[in-house]
């Protein structure tokens, strides 16, 4: 039932009049790497790209090219191609039945980070990707600092949601944040909910929304918060981010669940929510929230777009990862790039294609492909020169 209704909020999307928009967005991406990227779609889809061109704030040129229905779009999508030259990449948002052109991949922006839960807490801890995670975790676990209880008391939702999460969460995105409205998040925990409380000593330091369907056996993590989280230094939130997420998984394994699913997380192989996740331990899957679009980036901007911004699309029900490595890189040991690229490796890749403008013989390559051979194992990688075309998915 959720995956219909999603499915029918998307294309709801694109179908109302002037809800379908066509948009040249400038900016840098991560690493300062400029970009133009000509998006073609849901007007609501937007920001999701707009946070690729700029991540590190709202700074960007937007051109308005076009806004109207879907008729009307696609009438005019002979004409809007004239903007695609200049543009680095282009999106469009796929429709029903349709089929990527041969230099364009599917992407499908928005993953759910899903957890097998293993049958003992110390089973769950070890099947954590990260040794440094697994250290901080077993780390809090035999501190005895934190004590943490689950109940569907709704005073410690209301402790929860004005002391935890809407503070934190303010706090550290800003106003333009979405933030979930105190009436929705009752209902909910009203429902299927369950408030997890975190403390130290006799103060409640972090907490989270646990949902529990009443069928399929998956707990879900819904929304956390910490307590003046958003003013503590990266260490401390770690550390509390570690207790939050052993007193998630305690509660998990001793109540029986055979999934977590953790939620949201883009289809961005460097984006923190999804190194984080992948580390661990999760697998991913298109989200039902997620449209789909169809990506075609300029073949000579290819190597510095994926390079600094690491894709990953959809193929034959897998994934297929973009990825970039431009000749101008400094070189590094392939012992350092394997820091970058073990988040590289997940559950469900079919391949890997590098896009490259470096010479064969050019040693900064060679760590490059090295270190990328050795994270992926028997994942097939594909090296792809600047002229040789993307294949669909």
């Amino acid at each position: 039932m959720r995956t219909l209704r999603d499915r029918t909020l998307i294309a709801w999307s694109t179908v109302r009049p002037h809800s379908t928009v066509a948009t040249l967005l400038c900016g840098d991406l991560q690493g300062g790497v400029p970009i133009k990227l000509l998006y073609q779609g849901g007007e609501r889809y937007v920001p999701e790209f707009a946070f690729l061109v700029s991540p590190r704030g709202p700074a960007i040129d937007q051109q308005l090219l076009f806004r109207g229905s879907l008729a009307s779009y696609l009438l005019s999508a002979r004409r809007l191609e004239d903007h695609s030259d200049p543009a680095d990449v282009v999106v469009r948002q796929a429709g029903l039945g349709w089929r990527p052109a041969p230099d364009e991949f599917a992407y499908v922006p928005f993953l759910d980070g899903r957890l097998r839960l293993a049958s003992t807490l110390a089973d769950q801890i070890g099947q954590v990707r990260s040794k440094t995670h697994r250290r901080r975790l077993r780390a809090v676990l035999r501190s005895g600092e934190y004590q943490w209880t689950v109940g569907r008391d709704a005073a410690d939702f209301e402790l929860f949601y004005d002391r935890l999460y809407a503070p934190y969460v303010l706090g550290r995105f800003g106003a333009r944040v979405h933030l979930d409205g105190r009436d929705e998040l009752a209902r909910l925990h009203a429902k299927a909910g369950r408030t997890l409380l975190v403390r130290k000593g006799a103060d409640p330091v972090c907490g989270a929304l646990l949902l529990q369907p009443r069928r399929g056996g998956v707990l879900v993590y819904h929304r956390s918060g910490f307590l003046g989280g958003d003013r503590w230094p990266a260490t401390l939130l770690a550390g509390r981010t570690a207790a939050l997420e052993l007193a998630v998984l305690d509660y998990g394994v001793r109540a029986g669940f055979r999934l977590l699913d953790l939620g949201f997380t883009r289809a961005l192989l460097n984006d923190g929510l999804f190194v984080h996740k992948r580390r661990l331990g999760c697998f991913f899957v298109a989200a039902s929230y997620s449209p789909t679009f169809f990506v075609r980036v300029r073949p000579e901007a290819r190597p510095r777009v994926f390079a600094a911004l690491p894709l990953l699309g959809m193929e034959e029900g897998g994934f297929v990862a973009h990825l970039g490595y431009e000749r101008t890189a400094p070189p590094c040991p392939s012992r350092r790039w394997r820091r970058v690229v073990k988040n590289y490796s997940l559950p469900g890749l079919r391949r890997v294609i590098l896009h490259t403008d470096a010479p064969a013989e050019d040693a900064g390559l060679a760590f490059f492909e090295s270190a990328l051979r050795h994270a992926l194992g028997p994942v097939p990688l594909d090296l792809a020169g600047p002229v040789a075309p993307l294949q669909s998915g």
